[in-house]
């Protein structure tokens, strides 16, 4: 993947706020279409929506089939109307925050010494896919392997999965988000 520009990062964060807006008073998405190759690219992408700091809606993938920015607008669109307890009104959109985590460097976890508690993602490959974004990690004080613990729970196969040697996958995240 080629590192995504300040320029790329702002990009994608007007994408997102006007699919949000857009989506939420139409039910479509917008026509956009963009050049840039930064933005052009393929990537797995997820996109977090808070409202006063609390968690709306994150929905994405760690692999992408389209591009980049076409990837923000859709997960943009599924986090504000599916994944929400109640689905973002259009009263609420100025307090609606923002953040698109670009995944980088997927690869299996050789062992718990390479998770970077803050900086690290973990996965497991399922039908959707189980995935635990690095701000998480970072939030809840886990360990390494109360962390990889946490992902195999999640995927619902025991704590010790990982030991018994069930296929965690690391990532790192290029993370940015909108100003409070």
């Amino acid at each position: 993947m080629i590192p995504l520009s300040d320029n790329d990062r702002e990009t994608l964060l007007s994408v997102a706020r006007m699919t949000l807006q857009t989506f939420v008073k139409t039910r479509r998405l917008p026509d956009i279409e963009l050049s840039s190759s930064g933005v052009r690219q393929r990537a797995g992408v997820y996109v977090t929506l808070t409202t006063l700091g609390r968690l709306r809606g994150s929905v994405g993938a760690l692999e992408e089939t389209q591009p980049l920015y076409r990837a923000v607008m859709e997960d943009t669109a599924l986090a504000a109307e599916r994944d929400a307890e109640i689905p973002i009104g259009a009263h609420e959109l100025h307090h609606v925050r923002i953040r698109i985590d670009v995944v980088t460097g997927l690869g299996l976890l050789p062992s718990p010494d390479e998770i970077e508690i803050g900086s690290t993602g973990l996965a497991i490959r399922s039908d959707p896919a189980i995935v635990i974004l690095p701000k998480i990690a970072a939030n809840s004080g886990w360990r390494p392997e109360q962390f990889i613990e946490a992902i195999c729970s999640e995927a619902g196969l025991p704590a010790n999965a990982w030991r018994l040697g069930a296929p965690v996958y690391r990532f790192a995240v290029d993370s940015f988000a909108e100003e409070d």
